[in-house]
């Protein structure tokens, strides 16, 4: 089965999506991140487990995608559940933020390079009406607190969020408990 559990989260010119960012990268990005570890590398659940967000001129998609076995979802859900309820309560440490703003310096930097992605992001800034330079997104990112990104992460999962599954039957009893506690 394929999931997509998501919130909604704010748009493309929202400051909301600096501290956004970083907890999706400390999340769900990469093999360092939370869900990665706990999911994939103690317990193999699934092959990988993806957290990130899509955005538009006015509003965003928050959202966590994984692939497992039907039998294997519930307790997945279970764990990203208690990871983001972990996360809005208690934050994240020094060295998590740390290590999402060198991954995220890394990728916003690439995203500059090369004349494909360098024409792709000029044409989206285009439309939406996007000026900002990589030293300014940059140092947006490198602004953002600890304390920024627990309080985004509480108000972003407040929301209850959606559920989206695609492949063989899922126990639907079984994971409506699990959605029905958020």
């Amino acid at each position: 089965s394929s999931a997509v559990l998501a919130f909604p989260s704010p748009g493309v010119f929202d400051a909301r999506r600096y501290p956004i960012g970083l907890l999706s990268l400390i999340v769900g990005g990469g093999m360092s991140s939370r869900l990665f570890v706990e999911v994939r590398e103690r317990r193999g659940l699934t092959y990988g487990i993806d957290a990130g967000e899509t955005t538009y001129s006015d509003a965003g998609l928050w959202s966590v995608e994984w692939q497992c076995a039907p039998g294997k979802l519930t307790q997945i859900l279970e764990l990203v559940r208690s990871t983001l309820v972990e996360i809005a309560a208690h934050g994240v440490s020094e060295e998590e933020l740390a290590r999402a703003k060198g991954q995220m310096c890394g990728q916003t930097a690439l995203s500059y390079e090369g004349a494909g992605s360098r024409m792709s992001r000029l044409g989206v800034n285009a439309i939406l009406g996007d000026q900002r330079t990589l030293g300014e997104l940059l140092r947006c990112f490198d602004q953002v607190t600890a304390e920024q990104v627990r309080a985004e992460a509480e108000v972003l999962f407040a929301h209850p969020p959606t559920l989206a599954i695609a492949g063989a039957r899922v126990p639907a009893r079984r994971i409506e408990s699990v959605l029905s506690r958020w």
